[in-house]
Parts: C-alpha cells; sequence; structure tokens
C-alpha cells in the first residue's frame, strides 16, 4: 500500500470522527468560554458571525430553536459546510496519480 493512499485512509478516518467529536463536546462548554471573535473581543460589538460555533453545536444536539437564537445564518452555512465536509471525504479517497495518456506518434 502506498503512503498517499495510506494517507488518504487516514486523512478518511479523521474527516468521518470530526462531526462525532463535535457532537460530544457539550454546547453549554462553549457558553461558558469567552467570545473566540477578533472583531467582537476589538471593537465590543457583534459580527455577523458571531455565535456561528455555538449554533452550529446547538444544531448538532437537535435544539433548532437554540441554534436560530445565537446565529441564523447557521441554517446557510451548516449545509454548506456539510457538502464542502463531503466533497473532501469523498475526494480524499479517491487515489491521487496524475493521468497518463500514451498516444502513438505518427
Amino acid at each position: 500500500m502506498s503512503k498517499k493512499r495510506l494517507h488518504g485512509q487516514q486523512k478518511q478516518a479523521i474527516l468521518l470522527l470530526l462531526p462525532l467529536l463535535f457532537w460530544l463536546l457539550p454546547t453549554a462548554w462553549l457558553e461558558r468560554g469567552p467570545s473566540l471573535c477578533l472583531i467582537t473581543r476589538i471593537t465590543g460589538k457583534a459580527c455577523p458571525g458571531c455565535g456561528t460555533l455555538r449554533a452550529l453545536s446547538a444544531l448538532a444536539h437537535g435544539n433548532i430553536r437554540r441554534a436560530w437564537q445565537y446565529n441564523r445564518l447557521v441554517f446557510i452555512v451548516a449545509p454548506l459546510l456539510g457538502f464542502i465536509w463531503g466533497k473532501v471525504l469523498f475526494e480524499s479517497g479517491k487515489p491521487s496519480f496524475p493521468i497518463q495518456i500514451n498516444r502513438k506518434r505518427e
């Protein structure tokens, strides 16, 4: 088995475990911590992305109302993240080798 294929399998395993780890992390733990938003820390005002991590966590735990309260944009961001996650997961399983086309020269 080549190193690139092994790397792809490791990447797939990590990608499969990430949503599980995010689901296991309680939303209350994120609520207790300080805001991670640099814009909020500097200006003291919320940016459009503030609360997205907590909203994604609430959504992962099935709390739709709380996710809406944290950040309404989560209902746009979550499907996009899911699509990107699925695409990267699918592409990490593909063998990565250059396609060589042998043409006869006349």
